[in-house]
């Protein structure tokens, strides 16, 4: 008679665990479907992001070499220092600005919202990729023309 209740109670108790680790791996179910649908949506987002981030670095890496070698040579034809704005040649005055669009150009690829190809999707997604690979072309055919 003693053992009755104790048996009950122990039974009741087991059944109580089941079914809350059956609640339990339902909701972990749930979690981990819901984080592979997140990671399937950002799928895209993440091979764009990798490609851009390979177009970026080159253009990035022509620019450091380069226009580099290209200032140099630039400010080595200067001569004496300080060099005045209204006695530098037409030549030596549009190589000048020919620099400020290289920087404008490497600024625009060192900006690029990397962060935005992971938490963009869709039809915004493919906008985004379309637009980073605009400027992206852009600047490498702009940097490429001017050294």
């Amino acid at each position: 008679m003693v053992a009755a209740p104790a048996a009950l109670l122990a039974v009741g108790g087991f059944i109580w665990m089941a079914r809350r680790n059956k609640q339990k791996d339902a909701e972990l179910r749930d979690k981990l479907d819901l984080a592979e649908a997140q990671m399937a949506a950002t799928a895209q987002g993440f091979e764009a992001l990798a490609q851009t981030l390979a177009r970026a670095t080159q253009t990035l890496t022509y620019i450091g070499v380069h226009a580099a070698h290209a200032q140099q040579r630039w400010s080595d034809g200067l001569g004496e220092r300080p060099a005045a704005w209204a006695r530098m040649t037409e030549d030596q005055k549009r190589a000048y600005q020919d620099f400020i669009t290289i920087a404008g150009c490497q600024l625009s690829v060192a900006r690029i919202p990397v962060e935005a190809f992971l938490s963009t999707l869709d039809d915004n997604l493919n906008n985004l990729i379309v637009g980073i690979n605009e400027v992206l072309s852009h600047a490498d055919r702009t940097v490429r023309q001017l050294v």
